[in-house]
């Protein structure tokens, strides 16, 4: 979650940060053997009041709830499957493209 003034570089920060998760998370240092790793990724922009999936082809409003343990809820976030560091970019291009104000 990145929160400020349009220009301030949260885009930038927030783009490295996910490829270095992605890197990590996918590396085999990450594994105790041998295996498949695949990481499920939504991507989701809060505007006002409203959740949009900007992973859904027409960018769906999405409902916030509260799971009844005080955790929010992001309900029917479409998920998309990654299992390189390439394919994390490919998913976070596509959200970053659907954005209200894309980069």
């Amino acid at each position: 979650l990145a929160y400020g003034a349009p220009g301030s570089g949260k885009t930038h920060t927030m783009t490295a940060m996910q490829r270095l998760c992605a890197a990590a998370l996918l590396s085999d240092e990450a594994a105790a053997g041998p295996s498949v790793r695949e990481l499920r990724i939504s991507f989701v922009e809060l505007r006002g009041e409203h959740c949009y999936d900007l992973l859904h082809e027409q960018r769906a409003e999405l409902a916030l709830r509260d799971d009844g343990t005080g955790e929010t809820v992001v309900c029917g976030a479409h998920e998309a499957a990654a299992a390189s560091v390439e394919a994390v970019g490919a998913v976070l291009a596509a959200g970053n493209a659907a954005r209200a104000t894309a980069p």
